[in-house]
């Protein structure tokens, strides 16, 4: 007959490798940062000329997030239907600086992004005397003219898109964050 019991030192060695998988498998719990984003078209005026175009919140450009992620439609994910919602639950780890997050769908990235914020660690040392205050800038393209239009109109003459009529203009939103 076998002997089935575990001996004090195969109890150990069983109870030391379940706690080292168990560690190992733990999450890691961070702030939980939630966004809403509502997109619609509205009437936007920018050098004189209304055109409408899809804001976010109402806002163009649209609100700052302070995470990152990217993924383009039909490679990464699907597009999100309208009136449909949905979640993006992702980690950010190992990154710092400013990034943008913009529409990846036909030609949407010529008018739906704003900045992306991702802040260091607070006893991240600067490699240059500390800033006395930081903002965050969006430059961005404004069309006159219906940015998918354009390019239907360059593709038919198998051109790359006419940039006729756009100006480059610069938006200064609230400061990012506050430098300790």
């Amino acid at each position: 007959m076998a002997n089935c019991s575990f001996g004090l030192g195969k109890a150990s060695l069983f109870v030391c490798i379940f706690v080292f998988v168990s560690l190992r498998s733990i999450k890691v719990m961070a702030a939980t940062k939630k966004y809403q984003f509502n997109i619609e078209v509205k009437n936007v005026s920018r050098l004189c000329h209304v055109k409408p175009i899809v804001t976010v919140n109402g806002r163009f450009p649209g609100p700052t997030v302070y995470a990152r992620e990217d993924g383009p439609a039909y490679i990464t994910q699907c597009p999100i239907k309208p009136g449909n919602n949905y979640v993006y639950d992702f980690s950010v780890t190992g990154q710092r600086g400013t990034l943008w997050w913009h529409a990846h769908i036909l030609w949407l990235r010529a008018t739906v992004y704003g900045a992306i914020v991702i802040l260091a660690k607070q006893e991240t040392l600067f490699p240059f005397p500390r800033p006395d205050g930081e903002e965050v800038i969006v430059f961005g393209e404004w069309w006159h003219a219906d940015v998918e239009e354009i390019v239907k109109q360059g593709n038919a003459l198998g051109l790359p898109p006419k940039f006729v009529g756009c100006s480059y203009h610069q938006w200064k939103t609230r400061p990012a964050f506050p430098v300790f």
